[in-house]
């Protein structure tokens, strides 16, 4: 009887661990994905940045992003400031997109030198 009883207090413990392990697992992947898209919504901005030149630059701010950029319904927003560099005519753009999960605030910022052609 000793033994059934250390036996189920073990398996309690590994199973609890376990369980643990598997919920900071589904954390971690959720945050990873968050943080993956948040990347390519920044990088993607910077992209079209470019595309639009040196003189078409300005500050922006853009809420409530989905995965795909697209406005309304989402959870991530994205500011764009632009800023003169050291370099003559070369701006200095920073995306930064951010979201807001259960646990706490999260951004992530890209930079880049755009220069004028």
């Amino acid at each position: 009887m000793i033994e059934i009883l250390i036996a189920l207090t073990f398996l309690a413990i590994t199973l609890l661990a376990t369980a643990n392990t598997n919920i900071n697992l589904a954390r971690n992947g959720a945050l990873s994905r968050k943080r993956t898209t948040a990347c390519n919504l920044g990088q993607a901005k910077i992209e079209r940045l470019k595309s639009l030149g040196y003189d078409g630059l300005g500050n922006t701010q853009e809420n409530d992003l989905d995965e795909r950029g697209i406005s309304g319904g989402g959870s991530f927003n994205r500011t764009v400031t632009v800023g003169d560099a050291s370099i003559t005519f070369t701006k200095l753009v920073t995306v930064t997109v951010s979201w807001t999960d259960s646990l706490k605030n999260h951004t992530v910022s890209l930079r880049t030198l755009i220069t004028r052609q």
